[in-house]
């Protein structure tokens, strides 16, 4: 642009006597209009002014902009986090203990959360969250917050971040208050990436040497840190007036009956003091476990495994997040012991977990106990493990402190928060892969696997390859199984895709070469592997799972149709004509339009939604994904139309539920038209855009 900005001068130039009408602000705000006289060498683009090679270290940086404050600030701060960490001066310790915290976070004041003083120090929500995920965020933000102290002779980031939180608070005019809140959501997200880009530059060495073959951009480096965006999205984007920090009502916490050896009575306090890197200021542990988790309608109890169950018929198993000793009662439930069959058990949570004497906590900030951290979405299996080890170091540092305990919270049968102590040792602590590590060492033969994958989201393609070569390396009689938190309907979409599997002829994906094509029925899996699925509200991470699994069946095109027609009813091409004596009714058998339309365009469609229908149904002992389709369908049927904001939750609700619908009819296709050996569900998507179209585009309320 300003190339042709400068030929434009230069033509303009040559009609008016190599003269051009430039325009001058007075002192007193008035513009006067003058003829600039110009030639060809006088009229330059800054990129010409300023032609700088690569700089080295002794190079003097400058930076400006129109006011030569806001933008100018910003270029001198990463400027000087470049600089100090090519000199190695960050202050992050260069070895592999990055995310240790260091001994200057003990000074740190017991501000309750969103204080003024808290607030000056740039602790918002989102950016708790963020240093909790990054390795090295707690030094990064240090470092940071150093160099915008050295950079604020014009403006402080963080000040400003105060000053307009501080005016959308104060301010009466509603246009004023959304400029102001405009530039809060600007400024915040401008140091929470400052933050990434500190421990960027000490996790990525190579960024500093750009003639480096092995140099990975920061755009890459963010790119692969899917969590990160989430993070922000969530905290911030979503709900800015929430990120304000100024409503959240912290719930009660009742008192601990009495204290000893020094320590606080109370939670608020426990967790104002903490520290560490991942159990840091305002955070909390929750035990995982809560009152109700267990479904009513199962018939199967099975202590310290809630909502166990399995489905008829098929070695298929749900479980919710369980305890040691609920880990051992499933294994032995579902016919393993030391030295029998084998147990390839994947855990599916995108949280960090730790356990404490045998019980799983999870980690929460004391402002919202009850809500699951949705913000990690998108994280990595090595990340979340290495969150969980750091978790642990956290909890055995603080309870160095408080004489052998850790302060934890359960919920009461009331729905209450409650606090207590637990005391722990250096044993008593453990990672989820430590505690499946002790069952392998004490002769259980269980491999242990971290698939994290988001609740409430349908399946991404791009997660199936991970557990399909978990799948294909194990053993024929291998026993699957699979959690995350509190199983409900997660757990039951991918008991839905993998009966869907052992239908269409899923024996071969354990042991193709012993597939018996004159069996026509489901009970073909017999003794092979035994499939167990955990999850939390069974939303995306269980189905997920389970579609990585259909894609390991190898199954060609004519062997999965010989096997599908014989597992429900039979295929039924003329569906639409049989459930149209109502409309409630074709809902209720999931004849919505845009199901209709892709059946239409699938191969063998109707086929595959009557399969996957009939799977729905054998899974249905803890819910019905087709009935809690037509809940929201018809739920939002009796909302008025000022009820915006309760409409939007459902329209969500509704489209994720019918998007995980559309996902199985769909990957029951691709079975039908293809085999895994010759192409990937995720190839058979990305070639059939129409489908891409339909999806993104699916109403709940049609």
């Amino acid at each position: 642009m300003e190339d042709r900005l400068k030929e434009d001068v230069l033509m303009e130039a040559a009609r008016y006597g190599n003269k051009i009408l430039v325009t001058d602000e007075l002192p007193d705000g008035q513009m006067v209009d003058q003829w600039e006289p110009v030639s060809h060498d006088s009229v330059k683009t800054p990129l010409q002014v300023h032609k700088i090679s690569q700089a080295n270290v002794r190079t003097e940086i400058v930076f400006n902009c129109q006011m030569g404050r806001g933008r100018t600030t910003t270029g001198m701060v990463i400027a000087t986090l470049i600089y100090i960490n090519r000199i190695g001066a960050s202050g992050i310790p260069r070895t592999n203990s990055m995310g240790k915290v260091s001994d200057c976070c003990s000074t740190i004041t017991p501000d309750l959360p969103n204080t003024e003083e808290s607030i000056r120090r740039g602790e918002y929500a989102v950016i708790r969250s963020l240093i909790r995920v990054l390795e090295g965020g707690v030094e990064g933000k240090r470092q940071v917050d150093k160099v915008i102290d050295k950079c604020a002779s014009m403006q402080n980031l963080r000040e400003a971040i105060a000053c307009y939180r501080s005016s959308i608070l104060c301010q009466a005019d509603e246009m004023k208050r959304e400029a102001s809140l405009s530039f809060f959501v600007e400024y915040l997200e401008r140091y929470y990436f400052l933050i990434c880009f500190a421990v960027y530059l000490h996790t990525e060495r190579e960024a500093l040497h750009p003639i480096s073959p092995g140099k990975c951009s920061f755009t890459e480096w963010m790119r692969a840190r899917p969590e990160l965006y989430s993070i922000l999205r969530r905290l911030l984007r979503r709900d800015p007036m929430g990120a304000l920090g100024y409503a959240n009502l912290k719930p009660s916490l009742a008192k601990s009956a009495v204290s000893s050896d020094g320590r606080p009575l109370e939670m608020s306090q426990v967790a104002a003091l903490r520290n560490g890197e991942v159990l840091g200021s305002q955070t909390v542990l929750k035990s995982d476990h809560c009152p109700g988790c267990q479904h009513p309608s199962l018939p199967e109890r099975l202590e310290g495994a809630p909502n166990f169950r399995e489905i008829p018929g098929f070695p298929v198993y749900g479980v919710a997040n369980p305890t040691i000793d609920g880990i051992r009662s499933v294994i032995q439930r579902i016919g393993s012991s030391k030295g029998g069959r084998p147990v390839f058990w994947h855990n599916m949570r995108e949280e960090p977990v730790v356990y404490i004497n045998g019980k799983p906590f999870v980690l929460r900030e004391v402002e919202r106990p009850y809500k699951n951290m949705l913000e990690y979405t998108g994280i990595d299996c090595e990340r979340v493990e290495r969150m969980e080890a750091r978790l642990k170091d956290d909890i055995l540092r603080e309870a160095e402190r408080y004489q052998g305990a850790i302060m934890v919270i359960h919920e009461t049968d009331d729905g209450q928060i409650s606090d207590a102590w637990e005391h722990v040792s250096l044993p008593a602590v453990q990672t989820p892969r430590e505690v499946f590590r002790c069952f392998e060492e004490n002769g259980f033969p269980i491999k242990y696997a971290r698939v994290p994958i988001t609740d409430g989201k349908a399946p991404k393609g791009s997660d199936f390859d991970t557990l399909a070569m978990n799948i294909i390396s194990a053993s024929k009689d291998t026993a699957f199984v699979f959690n995350c938190q509190v199983e409900h309907m997660e757990a039951r979409l991918k008991e839905d895709i993998i009966s869907e599997i052992r239908q269409s002829g899923g024996r071969m994906l354990l042991h193709r070469e012993e597939y018996n094509p004159a069996l026509k029925q489901a009970s073909v899996v017999g003794s092979a592997g035994s499939y167990l699925f955990v999850s939390h509200t069974g939303f995306g991470g269980v189905a997920y799972a389970m579609a990585i699994i259909c894609i390991k069946l190898e199954a060609e095109a004519a062997l999965t149709s010989r096997v599908s027609r014989s597992i429900g009813s039979p295929c039924s091409s003329n569906s639409q004509e049989e459930f149209s004596n109502s409309d409630e009714e074709a809902r209720k058998m999931g004849d919505y339009r845009d199901i209709l339309s892709l059946i239409r365009v699938l191969v063998q469609g109707p086929e595959s939604k009557a399969d996957v229908d009939s799977v729905i149904d054998k899974c249905a002992g803890a819910g019905h994904l087709r009935d809690d389709i037509l809940y929201y369908s018809k739920e939002l049927e009796k909302l008025s139309n000022d009820s915006d904001e309760h409409r939007a939750c459902l329209v969500d609700m509704g489209i994720k539920a019918l998007r995980r619908y559309f996902f199985l009819i769909a990957f029951r296709s691709y079975l039908y038209s293809t085999s895994a050996n010759e192409m990937k569900f995720t190839a058979w998507m990305d070639a059939r855009p129409e489908l891409g179209h339909l999806c993104n585009n699916l109403r709940v309320d049609r």
